[in-house]
């Protein structure tokens, strides 16, 4: 889907008039003069949303913020009745990487609203199609923006139910497999799912903090409980920064205990083998020393000497066998080797 650039002209009631970038470009005086407000939804690659932010005199500092690349989420107080907003949002229109967050840059005066962008946000496209649909009026800049805020929070709670889901299913699945069914693509299954996490936290911790500043800023300038949706957000937030970090403590303790069931495994094949190695040593040995070609070996000319060895060396791997059992040593019944020497 391609970036959908806008702008909007906002009369004193909240309704709205979109109109063309272009043609706005060519009478940016006259909007300003027939609008309450305007809104300016751009591409910070294009170089109009450049030529758009000169025509607009911004300072230097606020037109880096804007056209940036590359951007973490933060607030900072221009003036009195200005500030800039960075936030970012869950990546919905790719519903297979919903972790990786899409940046929204916000630039918010007493008489304009510019946010840019490059990649699609939901949220946008939904506030500017109520706008068109004359479902959703808005009287000044702020609300917009508090509302932006409050959607994007809004749209992160089905990603982290989804994240928390296959946890809750995978940890289910390993509390019903044993030793022998655990294995590495386990383990990078509980990789994958903590870079997610690691990557929701990394722009929601610093957006929270952000918007904390945000409501200081709006209590401060419009009074306490106006915007009370940002607040509303800001618990949101706190919410979802919990839910990570309970979501990375359970993955760890999961990512343990398959690696538990790997080593028992392992333990499990090497005490097989040395068990096997025990029985087979003594018969080695004798078979080896009734090998060696030197005079006076008993039998060598008896026709049974061959079947009394053989019957020697299964009577001595009997009671090897025996031994062992009776010892424990060996699983005869039905649990696992090690667990059988922990209860004995």
């Amino acid at each position: 889907m391609g970036y959908t650039e806008s702008a909007w002209f906002f009369k004193s009631d909240g309704k709205a008039e979109k109109m063309d970038i272009p043609k706005l470009k060519e009478n940016i005086e006259t909007a300003f003069s027939t609008s309450s407000f305007i809104w300016l939804h751009l591409d910070f690659t294009k170089s109009l949303s450049a030529e758009m932010m000169h025509l607009l005199r911004l300072s230097p500092a606020v037109k880096d913020t804007l056209l940036s690349q590359t951007t973490r989420p933060r607030f900072e107080n221009v003036d009195d009745n200005s500030y800039l907003l960075v936030l970012r949002g869950v990546n919905l229109i790719d519903p297979d990487h919903p972790h990786d967050m899409i940046s929204l840059r916000c630039y918010a005066s007493k008489d304009i609203l510019i946010t840019t962008g490059h990649r699609q946000l939901k949220t946008i496209l939904e506030i500017s199609d109520a706008i068109e649909n004359g479902e959703k009026t808005f009287t000044n800049p702020h609300h917009i923006c508090a509302e932006i805020v409050k959607k994007l929070a809004e749209k992160m709670a089905p990603v982290f139910a989804e994240i928390e889901d296959e946890v809750d299913d995978f940890e289910l699945l390993n509390l019903n497999q044993d030793a022998n069914s655990a294995d590495s693509g386990s383990r990078k299954y509980i990789k994958d799912l903590r870079l997610q996490t690691l990557h929701l936290r990394r722009y929601i911790f610093p957006q929270k903090e952000a918007l904390v500043q945000y409501l200081d800023f709006l209590n401060r300038v419009f009074g306490f409980g106006e915007y009370y949706e940002v607040k509303q957000s800001i618990d949101d937030h706190r919410r979802y920064i919990e839910d990570i970090d309970l979501t990375r403590e359970r993955l760890n303790l999961l990512d343990q205990e398959i690696v538990a069931l790997i080593s028992e495994r392992m333990n499990n094949n090497l005490y097989v083998l040395s068990i096997v190695s025990l029985i087979f040593l003594p018969l080695g040995f004798l078979t080896g020393l009734f090998g060696i070609n030197v005079g006076g070996m008993p039998m060598t000319e008896d026709d049974m000497g061959f079947w009394i060895v053989c019957i020697i060396c299964a009577v001595l791997a009997i009671v090897q066998f025996i031994f062992l059992v009776k010892m424990g040593w060996i699983n005869w019944g039905g649990k696992p080797p090690l667990e059988r020497q922990d209860h004995e």
